[in-house]
């Protein structure tokens, strides 16, 4: 949405790109268990991402009234680390370059027909449709106190 020419460019130049859309970041929230956990801890890498998960939370839940922020990177990273967790399909993806209120939204083209008179698009992305919330998040949490671990 910041720069969606680049996304596209993206998507037509690097086939099978994986997409990990805000419908699958926003499910996997971290809240206050994880936090504990991290916090309980004592090194200096959970005690950071802990704190750090403190402003997260009230920034999501004064925004949209969550109880958990959704940590979009680091989901995004475990799709690559344990792709087991996540459900994917393999998808025609566009970036929506011209329109008034969907610039920079990606369209997936679900139609086994493709566009009409058309035929179907070759698929150009990897889309996830859904993870495993919880092992996402214990993998997160698992990586992070592995820092600690390693000193």
């Amino acid at each position: 949405w910041a720069a969606p020419e680049a996304a596209a460019i993206v998507f037509r130049e690097f086939p099978m790109t994986t997409m990990v859309g805000l419908d699958v970041t926003h499910r996997v929230l971290m809240g206050a268990t994880d936090r504990d956990r991290m916090r309980a801890a004592g090194g200096p890498a959970a005690t950071l991402a802990a704190n750090l998960l403190d402003f997260a939370v009230a920034r999501a839940d004064a925004i949209a009234g969550r109880d958990g922020a959704p940590i979009h990177d680091a989901t995004a990273v475990m799709s690559v680390v344990a792709p087991e967790l996540f459900t994917s399909v393999k998808r025609p993806v566009e970036v929506e370059l011209s329109g008034a209120i969907t610039r920079g939204m990606t369209v997936v083209d679900d139609r086994p027909g493709g566009r009409a008179g058309e035929g179907p698009a070759p698929a150009n992305a990897c889309v996830l449709l859904d993870a495993d919330e919880q092992a996402v998040i214990d993998g997160i949490v698992d990586a992070i106190l592995a820092l600690d671990d390693s000193r």
